[in-house]
């Protein structure tokens, strides 16, 4: 027999459902897209259309010395002959003039640097591999003299990633001692469009006997949930719910 009460209720249990499912297309439509840096592990063998590089910039494989983190290659940039200005490299990471000088409050004389748009949501990790080679030496018991660097700029922010201080290790490749690999990681606050920018500087010399490099493998982001993930985990239990009453008023009419 027809029921009326029965009809109404199905009728209506399909439009929420139909309601929910737009909904989370709609709205995964305009904020599924998932932040990606092209060539981030230097597979291609070389820096591609994808990055671009000042200075004094390669890609080297595992013979250079140091492995990998991820896969054969990784990029290596250095302070040695053909490296660039420090106001060059402030230009062409869209710094502004001595934002590298701040780093450790001394003169940053000449460098090298990677640069690639990204385009992240508010919440999303940037994490890479880096590891600082040096043949410099802190002289005077002061940590600020000859105290070469890496740097990481995010935008207009500047972030020392390693320095002199923290060399440890002898290196197997032409620098003299090394960090070893370590990660970075920044998380955005704020979406939008960021130039990121790695680089290495010599800081108050410029000669080139005790230059510094810096090799940088695997850089990723790492993705919040995505909008579609989260909505149709919404979805999937108003759904539940619905048919959940829905068979607990069939089980009441029998």
């Amino acid at each position: 027999m027809f029921n009326p009460i029965a009809s109404i209720y199905h009728s209506t249990l399909t439009a929420g459902v139909a309601s929910l499912i737009s909904f989370a297309a709609l709205f995964g439509l305009e904020n599924s897209a998932q932040a990606i840096v092209l060539n981030g592990g230097f597979e291609t063998g070389d820096f591609s259309t994808e990055w671009m590089s000042i200075g004094d910039t390669r890609i080297v494989t595992n013979t250079y010395g140091v492995t990998s983190t991820e896969g054969e290659f990784q990029a290596l940039i250095t302070s040695k002959y053909g490296s660039v200005t420090d106001t060059d490299l402030e230009s062409f990471l869209d710094l502004s003039l001595g934002s590298l000088d701040t780093l450790l409050s001394a003169q940053v004389v000449e460098g090298s640097a990677i640069k690639q748009t990204l385009t992240v949501r508010a919440g999303e990790t940037l994490r890479f591999s880096w590891n600082f080679l040096s043949n410099e030496t802190i002289f005077d018991n002061n940590e600020k003299t000859f105290n070469d660097l890496a740097f990481v700029s995010i935008g207009s922010t500047v972030l020392k990633i390693g320095d002199t201080s923290g060399l440890a290790n002898p290196s197997n490749t032409i620098f003299d001692t090394e960090t070893g690999y370590k990660t970075f990681s920044y998380t955005f606050t704020q979406g939008g469009i960021y130039l990121l920018g790695i680089g290495v500087v010599d800081v108050d010399d410029s000669n080139d006997f005790f230059p510094s490099g810096l090799l940088v493998d695997n850089v990723e982001i790492q993705s919040v949930p995505e909008p579609m993930t989260i909505l149709g985990s919404l979805v999937a239990l108003g759904m539940g719910a619905l048919l959940k009453k829905h068979r607990s008023q069939d089980q009441n009419q029998d």
